[in-house]
């Protein structure tokens, strides 16, 4: 059982968005609001998650490797990212 089960009547809505049959779309949008409410998202938030949203486990987790601010344990009191791509370089990033 997750702690984020009063975040349900918010994902019900979410749900409204979309076409039936497309449950599994809401994981994303799912994973970013725990991620939100929580800091981190725990492996109980994704067996939960896949519980909620019928999709695999297997999904929701590759979901989480895919958001590059998603983590998956807390993290200290300061989070510091830095960008490299190019678009970043291009409008002075090096300064």
């Amino acid at each position: 059982m997750s702690s984020m089960q009063h975040l349900l009547p918010e994902f019900e809505q979410l749900k409204k968005r979309y076409p039936a049959g497309f449950e599994s779309s809401l994981t994303l949008p799912c994973l970013r609001r725990i991620q939100k409410e929580r800091g981190y998202v725990a492996d109980e938030d994704i067996d939960w998650l896949t519980e909620y949203s019928a999709c695999r486990a297997s999904r929701s987790r590759r979901c989480c490797r895919s958001i590059r601010s998603t983590g998956r344990a807390p993290i200290g009191r300061w989070h510091l990212q830095t960008c490299r791509n190019v678009s970043c370089s291009m409008r002075g990033a090096g300064r």
